[in-house]
């Protein structure tokens, strides 16, 4: 019998990993889309998972929510780019809440493309 429970644990613990790729995914892709509509730069393209935990959501499901952090530059130099903040939370597959630091107001005439620090004046 607990050779069954450890089985069981194992796939749940398998099914959490392979769950939790594919959401980090969606809030890097969240996280790009959130700073092209402010014109924001996205720095690292990438999203750091601060904290994990299950929570009820609407209706009394279990859901995992997912709490990340990510880091934004504003304008077209990014040689050496000031660092800003932003903080994102996902229940389950759904973004819920993005939150950035107070920052400058961004040149609306940048457009981003994909890449590393790469931006046009348009």
């Amino acid at each position: 019998m607990s050779e069954l429970v450890f089985l069981l644990g194992l796939a749940l613990f398998g099914y959490y990993l392979w769950d939790s790729r594919g959401v980090d995914e969606l809030a890097t892709q969240t996280a790009r889309q959130a700073c092209q509509q402010r014109h924001l730069q996205f720095l690292d393209f990438s999203v750091e998972k601060q904290s994990t935990r299950l929570v009820l959501a609407t209706g009394g499901q279990p859901q995992w929510r997912r709490d990340y952090c990510f880091e934004f530059h504003v304008g077209s130099d990014v040689s050496e780019p000031e660092r800003y903040g932003a903080r994102m939370t996902l229940i389950g597959k759904r973004p819920t809440q993005i939150e950035f630091d107070p920052h400058p107001v961004p040149d609306e005439h940048i457009q981003y493309v994909e890449g590393p620090g790469r931006c046009m004046r348009g």
